[in-house]
């Protein structure tokens, strides 16, 4: 019969990720431990709530909670998610901690579920971006974040059809943070979008003006051959 080690810890280490826990903390970073009993729902359900922290704390939670798991992602936008938080950022926009946690939670969203990406661009997503970044130009991790989120967004068609009124947005900000290699490198690929939505803007303009040229050339012959048919029919006819 062995004996015990009696240098041993008879308490069981808890595994340090609380993810892999099933018990998401919306402050791990920090070592704060999450409501025990806030769920998905009702983590959400706070993302409106009047008060900021009360809002932040409930994206960290819905932060936790979604990342990595698209089944949790499609049961967060099906709940209200997107619309909620980008609620809060029109709400609580203005505080730059705030929009970055909004930011960061809205893209983590829409990665990678196309319904959530149809959703945002469809419900505001693409103008409250645009807002957190005319608003924290000058913070790196607004400006990260944000251009992030229109990148992922710029996919679909709603979005990508309002990239080019945020050039001017977009290139200041760049400018900004031409030193951060993770803002140059999100702010390439959102550019090449960008330039990609112009170029279509431009292709349908010309095809919708040489559409109508051609319509008003059909109009107008198809008014011409009337008279022409009067024309003839009133000419005398020729003896044989």
């Amino acid at each position: 019969m062995s004996e015990a080690n009696p240098g041993a810890d008879p308490t069981p280490t808890p595994n340090p990720n609380p993810e892999l826990n099933g018990n998401p903390s919306p402050n791990a970073d920090d070592g704060e431990a999450a409501p025990a009993a806030m769920n998905l729902g009702e983590a959400v359900a706070l993302l409106d709530d009047e008060d900021k922290d009360t809002a932040v704390t409930a994206a960290e939670v819905v932060m936790k909670m979604v990342f990595g798991n698209e089944m949790q992602k499609m049961m967060a936008g099906q709940g209200g998610a997107i619309p909620g938080v980008i609620r809060a950022m029109g709400r609580h926009g203005s505080d730059a901690d705030a929009a970055l946690k909004f930011c960061k939670l809205l893209r983590n969203l829409s990665f990678g579920v196309m319904d959530n990406v149809a959703l945002a661009a469809t419900s505001g997503g693409v103008v409250a971006l645009a807002s957190a970044l005319r608003a924290h130009p000058g913070d790196a991790g607004v400006v990260a974040e944000a251009v992030w989120a229109l990148g992922v967004l710029g996919r679909h068609p709603a979005a990508a059809a309002l990239l080019p009124r945020l050039r001017a947005d977009v290139d200041a900000a760049l400018a900004l943070h031409a030193g951060e290699p993770q803002i140059v490198a999100k702010g390439m690929y959102l550019t090449a979008l960008i330039d990609s939505a112009e170029a279509m803007a431009t292709e349908t303009v010309e095809i919708e003006v040489g559409g109508a040229e051609e319509g008003a050339d059909a109009a107008t012959e198809a008014a011409a051959a009337p008279e022409e048919k009067v024309e003839a029919d009133a000419a005398p006819a020729k003896e044989p």
